[in-house]
Order: C-alpha cells, then structure tokens, then sequence
C-alpha cells in the first residue's frame, strides 16, 4: 500500500487495530538529517501492540529495582500488565513514489 503521509498511514492503522480489537502506540522512528542539521520532517516511523512485549517483573522500592523480593526478604506483590507479548508491528519509512513526491 501506498500513503502520501505518515498521518494518513496512523489513521489507517489505528482505524484497522480499532476494527481488529487491540491497540497501538507509537513505538519509535527517526527524523531527516541534512548537513548534520535535523529537519522537521519524519523518515521512518515504528508502531507496536500495546501489549507488544515482556512485563517487567522487577519492582521498585526505596528507587532500588527489586526481583520480586524486598530487602527483607519478604515477597512483594505484582503488579497486572498488559504485556502479553504481542507480535503485531509496522514499520513505514518516507521513499519517492512515481510523481517525484514522498510518500509512504
């Protein structure tokens, strides 16, 4: 598929994970450089699951991260995640498409 803007590409895709029943973030992507200057413009751009991934069974306690157990020894309760490891992922990046302007 082709888009002519990241926007529009977002909007499908949010529009599709709505209509599938899951949800999605923004996950990364990078900027166009020019002369060692950032310009205002995406060239890549990444979305996840938002339960894409691990859960982080570590815990925080006192700003020291914890495995599951206090400094007692005494065991600490989970927290409930969404992290359930979701593979769905997009990655789109800005090329040149037949009518010499960017597209997706």
């Amino acid at each position: 598929m082709v888009f002519l803007t990241l926007d529009d590409l977002d909007n499908f895709f949010r529009r599709y994970a709505k209509q599938q029943g899951f949800g999605i973030v923004k996950a990364g992507g990078a900027y166009k450089q020019e002369k060692g200057k950032t310009l205002n413009e995406r060239r890549n751009c990444t979305w996840k699951c938002e339960s894409g991934g691990k859960p982080d069974a570590r815990i925080r306690a006192s700003s020291r991260l914890l495995n599951g157990v206090s400094g007692k020894g005494v065991k600490m309760a989970n927290r409930k995640t969404k992290k359930v490891g979701c593979p769905v992922m997009l990655h789109a990046k800005v090329t040149k498409v037949g009518n010499g302007k960017s597209g997706m």
